[in-house]
């Protein structure tokens, strides 16, 4: 049950996340090529990889 709740909550966060980047990368870079998808993709695997190097 702890997991399913560190998941629920990351979940959230990252979804928190990932609309407000989303959303200043439109404004500032205008809506051609999908930069904010770029950027959240590379700073999730960053922070994944600080956290499982964390963990193990």
């Amino acid at each position: 049950m702890h997991l399913l709740l560190l998941a629920t909550v990351g979940g959230g966060l990252g979804a928190g996340a990932r609309y407000l980047i989303q959303t200043e990368m439109i404004r500032r870079l205008g809506p051609g090529f999908p930069w904010w998808t770029l950027a959240i993709n590379v700073g999730g695997c960053l922070v994944m990889g600080i956290v499982a190097d964390l963990i193990v």
